[in-house]
């Protein structure tokens, strides 16, 4: 006998007058997303509820309010509320951006909340690699420009994504891709005056998203975009950023992907920086760099606009197939798959001219944060005293000299290059070079590591 759910909602059940609830797509720590159908409009949609694991329940056996478990979680629960309403009211903000998931309705009902949005039949970007493997730097470059065109509408209106990853695109079965799930995003243009709060999603999240007090604006999706990209052609997860900001092994895309052309790995490992002030500041500079290698297409550059309605015939073409069932991939890829070379040098070539025309109007650049914790800054004696408990330093250290230090406020880093001399036992004595790191935590600076230096 099939074990019963008894804290989703129904098949059957009806929200605000005219959604039906048809089944479950998935769930997650702070809602339940489910496929449904607007008896309005005749269509089909996803709806996704506030459900937070932990601090609600439902017996659906019963009715279809939602619960808080105890009397002290009532104010988390409603401050979750309005978080999720905000995301609805975020993303409807963009629903003339192709690259953007659309929202049509957002309401309260049964003591919670809910979102309904545009209905994406297809996979995720991170379960097509999982499935199909790789892609190739041409075809991740033509999945990713109706992102980026969205994406850059967002941050003119002072929005950032805060979240982006290949389980947040999607690839539909009409060639379309969407960005997806903007519950993290937040307003960015007081950044130097304010927190944000702290979202995490290890590989794609940059470390300035790791402090609650971390500057984040555009340079913070520009690096879940390059991780994204990374990711997508490589086949790897990138590194934590906060152990890279303490030592950066990343490899280069060109190891795990032979054919990458330079400019693009140039521009994924700038948009990949450990530090933010390395990185590009706004998507105009970044896409620049990204679609580099793909300006000079040859006649085609000459042509854009004869160019870019053939590619606008080609995909709808493309659309007409997957209506009348002739796309056999279903996921819209066929169309990359199949593509020549040429081909694709043209589709690069038009997806720039469109990208750039986009971004020309582009200027977001981001301020530093500085940090006034410096009076405690560690003395050479408790240098010494670090080193001797935390490395593995050959004989007795005798003495300790700060050759050069630098404080790094941005990111509450200090690095001291220093001589230490240093005598073995029964033997004589010796004069190396070395870089000691600490790092500010709680107005504290905690010693991180020692390198030595020869």
């Amino acid at each position: 006998m099939e074990e019963r759910d008894y804290h989703s909602l129904q098949k059957g059940t009806k929200l605000n007058g005219r959604y039906i609830i048809e089944d479950v797509l998935g769930e997650g720590g702070f809602g339940i997303t489910y496929a449904g159908r607007d008896e309005l409009l005749g269509v089909k949609v996803a709806v996704k509820e506030y459900y937070p694991q932990g601090i609600v329940v439902r017996n659906n056996s019963v009715d279809d309010v939602v619960t808080v478990t105890y009397a002290k979680q009532k104010d988390v629960f409603n401050k979750g509320k309005t978080k999720f309403l905000e995301e609805a009211r975020v993303i409807a903000k963009f629903n003339d951006q192709e690259g953007i998931v659309n929202v049509t309705d957002f309401f309260e009902a049964n003591n919670t909340a809910y979102i309904v949005m545009e209905y994406l039949d297809g996979i995720t970007l991170k379960e097509y690699i999982a499935e199909n493997g790789v892609l190739s730097p041409e075809d991740i470059l033509e999945l990713m420009a109706p992102v980026l065109e969205s994406l850059d509408e967002v941050h003119k209106q002072g929005l950032i994504h805060r979240d982006i990853s290949p389980d947040n695109i999607m690839l539909l079965k009409n060639g379309k891709v969407k960005l997806m799930d903007f519950g993290a995003a937040r307003d960015y243009t007081d950044f130097g005056e304010k927190s944000l709060s702290i979202v995490l999603k290890p590989g794609y999240a940059p470390e300035e998203q790791y402090r609650s007090r971390g500057i984040q604006g555009p340079w913070t999706d520009i690096y879940a975009l390059s991780a994204t990209i990374y990711k997508c052609i490589t086949g790897i997860t990138p590194e934590e950023s906060m152990q890279r900001v303490i030592e950066d092994s990343l490899e280069k895309p060109s190891k795990y992907c032979k054919d990458i052309p330079k400019g693009m790995e140039n521009a994924i490992m700038k948009g990949m920086a450990a530090l933010q002030k390395n990185r590009y500041q706004n998507l105009k500079e970044f896409c620049e760099a990204l679609y580099s290698d793909f300006e000079d297409a040859g006649e085609e550059k000459k042509n854009p606009v004869s160019k870019s309605d053939g590619i606008a015939k080609s995909v709808n073409e493309e659309k007409e197939k997957a209506k009348s069932g002739k796309n056999a991939l279903g996921t819209g890829m066929e169309k990359l798959q199949n593509l020549t070379k040429k081909q694709k040098m043209i589709a690069g070539a038009a997806v720039i001219l469109i990208v750039l025309l986009i971004f020309a109007g582009t200027s977001l650049s981001g301020g530093k944060k500085e940090n006034s914790s410096t009076s405690n800054l560690p003395t050479e004696r408790e240098m010494v005293s670090d080193v001797v408990k935390n490395s593995q330093w050959e004989g007795t250290i005798l003495n300790l000299s700060i050759i050069d230090d630098d404080i790094n406020r941005q990111y509450e880093v200090y690095t001291a290059d220093c001589e230490i001399e240093s005598k073995r036992q029964g033997g004589s004595g010796t004069t190396s070079k070395a870089k000691i790191t600490y790092k500010l935590q709680d107005d504290e600076w905690v010693f991180v590591k020692c390198e030595k230096q020869n």
